[in-house]
């Protein structure tokens, strides 16, 4: 589909979208992350992050991939939240955004 609406830009879902999916998810976890913790907020109108400066900055230096999501929308915060699951909760028993990605690679080499 992509190389009939775009012909001639030489954008693939390999690798130009996986990439940009997969930047996103690891986005929507750490935003996740975020909300299940103490001084941090969701503006539901402005579908963005809701913390102190100086909160969201020390959070950044131990996670960078929480990194560019202080004052900047997320508009689909609710659709990946289907697609994904719900805000995961954080703790020793959690995995992370590469045990799913790998799991779905998985389940498709089985099903080709």
């Amino acid at each position: 589909m992509l190389k009939v609406k775009l012909p001639g830009y030489g954008i693939h879902v390999s690798p130009h979208i996986e990439s940009r999916v997969k930047k996103l998810k690891k986005k929507y976890s750490a935003l996740c992350e975020m909300l299940v913790q103490n001084g941090f907020g969701w503006h539901d109108e402005q579908m963005m992050l809701v913390c102190d400066r100086i909160v969201y900055d020390e959070w950044v230096k131990k996670r960078k991939e929480a990194s560019g999501l202080y004052g900047r929308s997320f508009p689909f915060h609710y659709i990946f939240g289907e697609i994904y699951g719900k805000c995961r909760p954080i703790g020793a028993n959690v995995g992370n955004v590469d045990d799913d990605e790998e799991k779905i690679r998985r389940e498709d080499a089985n099903i080709d």
